[in-house]
């Protein structure tokens, strides 16, 4: 990758055709970069996808069981409010 060119050195050139091939160049580098950083969170993704499946399968088991020791827990205090008549 070119290094950036001050816009006073970039006004000093005339020849249009080096004007044009200058932008060409720093924009295909712009453009290799943005798909290597593509190609980059495409394979992160890849590898964090079992993860993300393993944290959805946790909170529907999180879920799950709170809901069940809610339940219970209702029920309890149900029978302790019958039993000792508060």
């Amino acid at each position: 990758m070119p290094s950036m060119m001050k816009q006073k050195d970039f006004e000093a050139v005339y020849d249009p055709d080096v004007k044009l091939n200058i932008l060409f160049e720093y924009t295909a580098d712009i453009y290799e970069l943005l798909c290597k950083k593509e190609r980059d969170c495409e394979v992160r993704m890849g590898s964090c996808s079992d993860k993300f499946k393993l944290l959805e399968s946790r909170k529907r088991t999180d879920m799950t069981i709170s809901g069940v020791f809610g339940f219970v827990g209702g029920f309890v205090a149900g029978v302790a409010k019958t039993v000792f008549r508060f």
